[in-house]
């Protein structure tokens, strides 16, 4: 006689839930599942190594693992100015650095992986990270002591610019000044994979290579009291590097949940990239230079959470979430080549083993 398959995935949540009402504690039972070989944590059958938990025992000869994860990270820069501001009085000289304000943003990570029953592996991922600080500026403004409140822009480009740099600076009250800038990152990884097993810790170490991508601008308009343009900064620098990548994580089952710890670091060699375009009609000056060079880019990430699993007709299906911090050492700001980029925030991830 031939059953539809809903009805036997139907029978099959049936029966897990009424074992679940009978045992309220301890990691979940698959021994209801089809019977597979010994997989990838080779050292036990697969009984007692669904005594360890869920997730980590994956006894199937084969298993394909896909993900889907919502990265919520807030850059933290070096040094990071938006512009500068001065007040000067008849006997007082006071100036004073704006910087942008940066929030959490939402990126989205993606991942494939499959595994062979010697614990032997490939994966390859897909992260990207784009965020714009919310536009930063002010007004040339004269207080009651006849103190005047100037603000200019000067990016961090002194190094090859004539005369060490170039400025946008308020001259008549009214003045307004407007910069704003952004950020856009990208990771692809294809790497090779091995799980090995202790007890019921599971280690899984990874190598591979890593494209990696930096793209930052700056941007400034300078406008009187009548919305004329009185100036304007377009400046931009990006990088782009393939390179080596390690990874190392642990994961430990407890109960029903798995606690995990990653790290992992990657050496990117490439081509740097910048263009600088600015404009100023009070003095009537104007600048446009683009270099290029050679440059290495050091990426470290850190991860710690915990996950949870459960099998459903016959697949696992886990949701994890952790913190997570990154250093991107090299990467410079919107203004500027020069200091490194960090990364710090949290993630949850959505998964199955098929």
């Amino acid at each position: 006689m031939k059953i539809h398959p809903i009805a036997t995935c139907a029978l099959w949540t049936l029966l897990a839930l009424a074992q679940g009402a009978a045992a309220q504690t301890g990691p979940p039972d698959f021994s209801l599942a089809p019977e597979f070989e010994e997989g990838p944590y080779a050292g036990g059958d697969c009984a007692a190594c669904n005594d360890c938990g869920c997730h980590d025992c994956c006894c199937s000869p084969g298993v394909f693992t896909a993900g889907f994860g919502f990265v919520f990270l807030q850059p933290h820069f070096e040094s990071d100015v938006a512009f500068f501001s001065t007040t000067e009085g008849a006997t007082s000289f006071v100036s004073s650095a704006t910087n942008f304000n940066y929030d959490l943003e939402l990126t989205p990570r993606v991942w494939l992986e499959y595994d062979r029953a010697s614990g032997l592996g490939y994966r390859a991922a897909y992260w990207q990270f784009r965020h714009a600080a919310p536009t930063r500026g002010g007004t040339q403004v004269e207080n009651e002591d006849g103190d005047v409140f100037l603000i200019h822009s000067t990016p961090e480009f002194g190094d090859f610019l004539p005369g060490g740099g170039f400025l946008l600076e308020t001259q008549d009250l009214g003045d307004t000044l407007g910069v704003r800038n952004s950020l856009n990152l990208w990771t692809v990884d294809l790497e090779g994979t091995k799980w090995v097993k202790f007890d019921c810790w599971a280690l899984l170490a990874s190598a591979g290579i890593r494209y990696g991508s930096v793209r930052q601008r700056y941007e400034a308009l300078l406008q009187d009291a009548s919305e004329d343009v009185l100036g304007t900064i377009d400046s931009w620098h990006r990088f782009d590097g393939i390179g080596p990548t390690l990874g190392l994580e642990a994961r430990r089952p407890v109960g029903d949940f798995t606690l995990f710890g990653s790290g992992r670091a990657s050496l990117l060699y490439g081509n740097g990239k910048l263009r600088f375009a600015g404009f100023d009609t009070i003095d009537e000056s104007e600048t446009d230079i683009s270099l290029q060079r050679n440059d290495v880019v050091t990426v470290g990430e850190l991860q710690v959470g915990m996950e949870y699993c459960r099998s459903w007709c016959g697949w696992q299906w886990y949701v994890r979430t952790a913190l997570e911090g990154q250093v991107w050492q090299g990467a410079g700001n919107p203004s500027g080549e020069e200091g490194d980029l960090g990364l710090f925030g949290f993630s949850v991830a959505l998964g199955i083993n098929l």
